[in-house]
C-alpha cells in the first residue's frame, strides 16, 4: 500500500477507546473528530493493530542497586571559640607612659578603637559598638557609664599605673563574664594579693613616676603590701595631672583639656581552707577634667567603691 490514506479518528471521551469512521460521515457525526493524514505502506497497518486493541507491551523501571551506608564523622575544632587579646603587666608599662587613659591605650588591640571626651574619660569601641553593648569588668564587677554625657565611663575609675592585665573579648562572650553583651568585653584586673612563704612575713612595694613635655603632664603611683602566709594588706594609690593639650605647630593649645585625678584602694586577702576571702575598698576623687566635646566639664567629683568577694 503505496497511496496516502485519508481517514478519520473519533475519540470517544466517555470510554476512552478509539474508533474509526469514513471520511463522508465525519459532517454527521456530533463527536469531536481529528483528520490524520499517513503515509507509506507501514504506517496505516500499524495504526490499524493499534485500534483494533492488539496488546501493547509495557517496560517498568528497574529496581535501583542499593548502596552502602556511609558513616560519617567528625570532631570537634580543637581551641577555645572564644577570641581576644590579653594585655600583660609588662605591655601595660610600655603604654602608659604615653596615656593616663585606660581606654584609650585599648586602642593598641586590633578591633578597638575609641571616642575621645575627658582627658581620662574616653569611651572605648569595639568594631563599631559601644556603650550599653559592651561589658566593662573592673575586678570582676560590671560597672555602667554615669552622667547623661558619659562623662564617667566604668575604665575613668581606672589608672594604668595601677592594673595589672587587661582582657579584650572581641568575639563570643564568655558566660562567665557576663555573656550578654554583642559587642565584646573589656576585663580590668588588679594585682592579685601577695603571700609571704609559710612561717614567713613579706613586706614589699613599689612606686613609679613619669613626665610628659605635651600640657606637662605628671604623675605617680605607689604599691605596698604587708603579709605572712595566711593574711595580706596591700595599699595602692595613684595621682595624674596634666594641664591643656598642645596642638603641633601653629595649631596652638586645645581648650578645655587639662585633668587632674587621684586613686585609692586597700585590699585585705585572707587564704581559707576552702579558697581565698577578699575584702576591698577604694575611693576615688576628680578635682578637675575638662571635655572639649562637650558643653560642661566635670569638677569636684568623688566617687568610691566596696568590694567582697570568695574565690574558692
Amino acid at each position: 500500500m503505496n497511496q496516502d490514506s485519508d481517514m478519520t479518528i473519533m475519540l470517544d471521551s466517555a470510554h476512552c477507546a478509539a474508533t474509526t469512521m469514513p471520511a463522508f460521515a465525519r459532517s454527521t457525526s456530533k463527536q469531536p473528530t481529528f483528520k490524520v493524514r499517513l503515509a507509506g505502506s507501514f504506517a496505516f497497518p500499524a495504526l490499524v493493530a493499534v485500534l483494533a486493541g492488539a496488546p501493547i507491551s509495557r517496560a517498568f523501571a528497574q529496581d535501583g542497586t542499593p548502596l552502602p551506608e556511609v558513616d560519617v564523622s567528625s570532631a570537634s575544632e580543637a581551641g577555645s571559640t572564644v577570641s581576644g587579646e590579653r594585655l600583660s603587666p609588662s605591655r601595660l608599662r610600655d603604654l602608659q607612659v604615653g596615656s593616663s587613659d585606660t581606654a584609650a591605650i585599648l586602642q593598641s588591640v586590633p578591633g578597638v578603637s575609641g571616642y575621645g571626651a575627658g582627658g581620662f574619660s574616653t569611651l572605648p569601641v569595639i568594631r563599631g559598638l559601644e556603650a550599653q553593648r559592651l561589658t566593662v569588668l573592673v575586678d570582676g564587677v560590671a560597672i555602667a557609664s554615669a552622667c547623661p554625657n558619659d562623662m564617667n565611663p566604668p575604665l575613668s575609675y581606672t589608672d594604668p599605673q595601677t592594673v595589672s592585665a587587661i582582657d579584650v573579648i572581641t568575639g563570643v562572650s564568655p558566660v562567665s563574664y557576663g555573656g550578654d553583651s554583642i559587642g565584646g568585653i573589656i576585663r580590668v584586673e588588679s594585682a592579685p594579693p601577695r603571700f609571704a612563704k609559710q612561717g614567713e612575713t613579706l613586706l614589699t612595694g613599689e612606686a613609679s613616676a613619669f613626665y610628659r613635655s605635651n600640657g606637662d603632664g605628671f604623675g605617680g603611683a605607689l604599691s605596698v603590701t604587708a603579709a605572712s602566709d595566711r593574711l595580706s594588706l596591700t595599699y595602692s594609690g595613684s595621682y595624674t595631672q596634666a594641664g591643656n593639650f598642645k596642638g603641633g605647630g601653629s595649631l596652638g593649645g586645645v581648650r578645655s583639656s587639662e585633668y587632674a585625678k587621684t586613686d585609692h584602694s586597700l585590699n585585705l586577702a585572707a587564704q581559707v581552707s576552702n579558697g581565698l576571702i577578699e575584702l576591698k575598698g577604694g575611693y576615688h576623687f576628680t578635682p578637675y577634667e575638662g571635655f572639649p566635646n562637650q558643653y560642661m566639664d566635670m569638677t569636684s567629683c568623688p566617687s568610691s567603691e566596696h568590694l567582697a568577694q570568695l574565690a574558692a
